[in-house]
């Protein structure tokens, strides 16, 4: 993956940060699985995008930002 980036004409540190981010994401799907937490779309590919936040995830933000408004 690295060798396809780089033939691209990203930097060394561009690829260094991809790649990370790539692994952290595997991580963090990893552990939602284990903790049987579902995606809204159940057909999301295996990185959900931003915008497809586990249902528990945005309930917590609601909830924190009621609190914040309170005071």
């Amino acid at each position: 993956m690295k060798e396809l980036y780089k033939a691209k004409g990203y930097s060394d540190d561009w690829i260094e940060k991809r790649v990370r981010g790539i692994a952290i994401r595997d991580e963090l799907t990893d552990e939602w699985d284990n903790r049987g937490v579902k995606t809204e779309k159940e057909d999301a590919q295996r990185y959900p995008q931003v915008e497809v936040l586990p249902k528990e995830a945005e309930e917590w933000q609601v909830t924190l930002e009621k609190k914040l408004k309170k005071s």
